[in-house]
């Protein structure tokens, strides 16, 4: 699975997912390696893991918005974020959101990786534009991945 490995890969500890699903268990399975946690947070109010031995690092908010959860989310706490991925509503308003509200908490050279930026041009990828031209920080790097109805990944650089 490609988001294992770029955890894997990047050495990412804490592991943020957004939007609860079939990758969620790839993503504790890397944490797990990777000797750090996963916090997961979806509108829904049921999931489980397919991995049992990975619930002694699964931490998650189950049944709340992810904007909500954001502006809970306490970095003094549960440190910055090196690794987030969000594949939730698809909507422009709700990814702008998002974005404005997550960023914060990411370590500097974290990345924070979106889903379906290809499927969802007029959408996904108009906010993830949006919010590059509003915050207008040249430290922010943008790349855009076609598979898998496209990644994009935002880092965050001094």
């Amino acid at each position: 699975d490609l988001l294992f490995w770029l955890c894997v890969k990047s050495g990412a500890k804490n592991i943020v997912d957004i939007g609860v699903g079939h990758s969620t268990t790839s993503f504790a399975l890397a944490a797990k390696r990777n000797g750090g946690r996963l916090f997961s947070t979806d509108i829904g109010t049921q999931y489980d893991l397919d991995v049992k031995e990975c619930y002694d690092i699964w931490d998650h908010m189950l049944g709340h918005d992810s904007v909500e959860v954001g502006k809970l989310y306490n970095v003094a706490e549960r440190g910055y974020i090196d690794f987030l991925y969000l594949d939730t509503s698809h909507t422009y308003e709700q990814t702008l959101k998002e974005l404005e509200i997550w960023m914060p908490h990411m370590k500097l050279g974290g990345w924070f990786v979106l889903h379906d930026v290809n499927s969802c041009m007029s959408t996904v990828f108009r906010a993830v534009s949006d919010y590059i031209i509003k915050v207008n920080d040249v430290n922010i790097e943008y790349h855009h991945y076609p598979y898998a109805y496209g990644f994009g990944i935002l880092i965050r650089r001094k």
